[in-house]
């Protein structure tokens, strides 16, 4: 496993994990400042334009690659020590610390949840990797079936722990035309689903016409969100081909960056949220287009800032703190000028 044992990173996980993070905070601002129901038709347009292309699956993306990256931990863990599980073990409960605390001003934070479910990749990873595959596709099914969102963290967390070990983010290059096959299948079926979707969608005026809310529309409106949320697996597929292909060209490098302190941008995140929203007292005065200005000011302001920021020093604040917290030393995060040059 040559790709996973080395300290070197993977770009292309740097990168996916920053896109992962558009979607996001997208989806995680209505929340966090209490935004209402769509009042204009824009605001409509937006909000339906966000649960068709990202509601879901930016967020089944990250759980992937909190996936890829336990397997990679843990990895690396057999080479340096001993006691890999219990290494692994302590950076759970400190991500599990971090998650606790954001969960006090995120109520549906992440981090926590994968804590909790990186146990059970531990005890996955002594068990055949076809056995996993197979439990992870039956718990994703039976998720989605059953519309139980809180399980689906964890079979995509599996799927990225097997995708790690057969080393498909370090071969890219040599299997391109693959790449390109799987990425036009995955993109054929998303059109399929996302039509039938548009199909079934209501009046522009459904939120803000309760003349609008008939049974019909009722009904379009439960059928349309069960496909947004079926659809989840081939979509979030789709895109993860599509930006694996698209990083080879290199013009997705400044989101390596913000995707290489993922974990400091995602807390970070929340806390800009909810401090623009206190500072302009947007809480519950925000439409949904309104939303989306401040997410994107604070997607640019943070991949401004990490790109700055790794250029000074080896990790982001809180993946430092992780690190230290893990293996309990300190390693220098400053960069030595020799590095920097």
């Amino acid at each position: 496993m040559q790709a996973t044992t080395r300290n070197e990173r993977i770009d292309v996980l740097d990168i996916l994990r920053g896109f992962a993070l558009l979607g996001i905070i997208l989806v995680n601002i209505p929340a966090l400042l209490q935004i209402k129901l769509p009042e204009t038709t824009k605001d409509t347009i937006y909000a339906y334009a966000l649960n068709f292309f990202v509601e879901g699956k930016l967020f089944s993306i990250f759980s992937f690659l909190f996936g890829v990256g336990f397997y990679i931990f843990l990895t690396r863990a057999k080479l340096k020590t001993e006691h890999p599980y219990l290494l692994f073990t302590r950076r759970l409960l400190i991500l599990a610390l971090f998650g606790s605390i954001h969960m006090y001003f995120q109520p549906g934070e992440a981090l926590f949840i994968y804590a909790i479910f990186g146990f059970v990749l531990m005890i996955c990873s002594k068990v055949p990797m076809v056995w996993n595959l197979a439990f992870a596709t039956i718990l994703l099914g039976g998720s989605l079936f059953l519309g139980a969102k809180f399980l689906m963290p964890l079979p995509f967390m599996m799927f990225g722990y097997a995708a790690a070990y057969y080393e498909i983010f370090s071969t890219i290059l040599q299997h391109r035309r693959q790449w390109w096959i799987f990425t036009s299948i995955m993109f054929l079926l998303s059109i399929v689903l996302w039509v039938i979707q548009f199909m079934h969608l209501p009046p522009l005026d459904y939120f803000m016409n309760d003349a609008a809310k008939t049974e019909e529309n009722i009904a379009d409106y439960i059928f349309q969100e069960n496909i947004s949320l079926w659809s989840t697996p081939i979509i979030s597929s789709f895109y993860v081909g599509l930006v694996c292909l698209l990083a080879q060209t290199k013009m997705l490098i400044p989101f390596k960056a913000y995707g290489r302190m993922a974990l400091t941008n995602y807390v970070a995140q929340t806390f800009l949220i909810l401090g623009i929203g206190y500072a302009l007292n947007l809480k519950g005065h925000l439409s949904y287009l309104g939303s989306l200005i401040i997410c994107v000011n604070i997607i640019i302001f943070l991949i401004i800032f990490s790109n700055i920021w790794l250029k000074y020093f080896r990790f982001g604040p809180l993946e430092w703190l992780w690190r230290l917290g893990t293996y309990g030393k300190n390693k220098n995060i400053a960069l030595n000028q020799k590095t920097m040059n």
